[in-house]
């Protein structure tokens, strides 16, 4: 959960919002081209946030470790629903 919450929620978010800063400045305009699209990048940003920890409150938090892989996530090791919650969560993005 902490290398998704890290790559997920912080990682790539800051790379985004440093890349929504500095693009405009090297084209020389003033804001980006599509303004309503990194606004809908946003909130679908906030609605996995809120999901993906609402998922923790629930007690359906992913437990397959970050990389999700098919040993782990596996029905033998996780017969419940959390392996695969993380896949329907990483459809949001």
């Amino acid at each position: 959960m902490h290398g998704t919450v890290m790559m997920f929620f912080f990682a790539i978010p800051v790379m985004e919002g440093f890349a929504i800063y500095v693009v405009p400045l090297m084209v020389g305009t003033r804001d980006m081209a599509f303004p309503r699209l990194n606004a809908f990048g946003y909130y679908i940003y906030l609605i996995g946030g809120i999901v993906l920890f609402g998922s923790l409150l629930i007690g359906m938090a992913p437990d397959a470790g970050w990389f999700n892989y098919v040993p782990l996530a596996g029905k033998a090791y996780s017969p419940w629903l959390r392996g695969g919650y993380l896949d329907h969560h990483d459809h949001l993005y």
